[in-house]
């Protein structure tokens, strides 16, 4: 008990300590001008570009600098000025803040790099942890029901699925709020603040980089090996208890399709929040629109993958074993109980989505514009499901396609490599 009560004891203090980092600025720090507001004020009488290049200067106070360091920042580019002329920040003042601006934007970026590459390398470990896990339970309900079975299954891959899609969203979420909050950042300048979470995309990336090449790469190896071992050499069937090297192979199958699917997936879906984020306050910014529209085109995207959490639960918890496990059931087709569970998830999700563009999309300026947005989201929502429908009719043996291959399979491996 006293364990548990130091560690929380320590967790507090630095926690307090963090929130005092994060102070307001004294009285005498506001009238010396070092404070972000007063950088702020003063690099927006500069001209456009200047203070484009100053927008996150809001992000940090501007620290005082050594007398060595220079005192006049050249800027140049074909915008510069309207004669074309660079443009060079004499006050010492505006120096010091974009140099603390760019500093700044080195440290938030790093630290999004880390929290990202810790996450997606998270979400793959939970992956993987909970299909070794999974597999046991899942051949304990198969010797009852082949439908216990699949629901079992059906829910550990949901855990995994919704666990990624939540961290993605929790820390992009706790990101943005703490450039928003903690660092001062007003309604009507949050634009730029999704720039900033640029690296919190890359370090996703960089994990999942390696997950999916070191897992892939380990996967066919030990595959390879073990086919060679057991079924060149010693003759015994692929996949035999007898054979050592299969272990090796189901390792590697969990490590490149279980945890390096998980990684891929989180710096997929990450990227494509930011981007939306980023374009979404670009749209805002180039049609002037008032802080209340802006804020919303700039959550749209979190606020629809909050409601895939949603959404996506209810259509795993829609697929149920029997009542009666004891009772004889017919077989069924566990794609098309899993395709219904699909079916109410979209249902749902259409529903969603419209109510979410309606509120977060519906321009006061462009009365109506959200049905255009809604029209793309149910675009995207059939697109997914035809190919849903496409893969099973080619896959399926109950269509024609895959009897054709089997028909012609019974001449010959050369017609059957013809068909297919």
């Amino acid at each position: 008990m006293y364990g548990t009560i130091s560690k929380l004891a320590c967790v507090l203090s630095v926690a307090i300590f963090v929130l005092y980092l994060f102070r307001p600025p004294t009285p005498e720090q506001i009238a010396a001008g070092l404070t972000p507001y007063a950088s702020k004020l003063l690099l927006r009488s500069l001209p456009g570009p200047v203070h484009e290049l100053a927008a996150p200067s809001p992000l940090c106070p501007t620290p005082p600098l050594p007398p060595s360091c220079p005192t006049g920042i050249e800027l140049r580019g074909p915008t510069s000025s309207e004669e074309g002329r660079p443009i060079t920040l004499l006050a010492s003042s505006a120096s010091r803040a974009t140099l603390c601006a760019g500093m700044t934007l080195a440290v938030v970026t790093t630290m999004s790099f880390l929290l990202g590459a810790f996450c997606s390398g998270l979400s793959g470990y939970i992956g993987m942890w909970v299909s070794v896990r999974a597999n046991v339970r899942v051949a304990g309900a198969a010797r009852r029901t082949a439908r216990e079975a699949l629901q079992v299954a059906l829910r550990s891959g949901g855990f995994s699925g919704i666990m990624v899609v939540g961290m993605t969203v929790l820390g992009i979420g706790i990101l943005f709020s703490t450039f928003f909050v903690f660092f001062g950042v007003l309604v009507q300048d949050c634009v730029p603040v999704p720039l900033l979470l640029v690296g919190y995309g890359f370090g996703a990336s960089f994990v999942a980089l390696f997950a999916q090449l070191g897992g892939g790469i380990y996967t066919k190896a030990a595959d390879v090996g073990a086919d060679l071992v057991g079924k060149v050499e010693a003759g015994i069937p692929e996949d035999d208890p007898r054979n050592p090297a299969v272990i090796a192979d189901l390792v590697g199958d969990n490590v490149g399709d279980c945890s390096a699917r998980g990684a891929d997936l989180f710096e997929s879906i990450g990227a494509e929040i930011i981007s939306a984020m980023i374009l979404g306050g670009s749209l805002a910014r180039q049609a002037a629109l008032d802080d209340t529209t802006t804020m919303g085109l700039i959550m749209f995207p979190l606020v629809v993958h909050t409601m895939d959490l949603v959404v996506s639960a209810v259509g795993i918890m829609s697929v149920k074993s029997s009542a009666s496990p004891g009772a004889k059931q017919a077989v069924e087709d566990p794609y098309e109980v899993m395709k219904a569970g699909y079916n109410i998830s979209i249902m749902l999700a259409v529903v969603g989505f419209g109510a979410a563009t309606y509120l977060l999309l519906d321009l006061p300026s462009a009365p109506g514009c959200w049905i255009n947005f809604f029209g793309c989201g149910m675009l995207g929502i059939a697109t997914a499901y035809s190919f849903m429908l496409i893969t099973q009719y080619y896959t399926d043996y109950k269509y024609k396609p895959v009897r054709l291959i089997a028909e012609a399979s019974t001449t010959g491996h050369g017609t059957n490599i013809i068909a297919g």
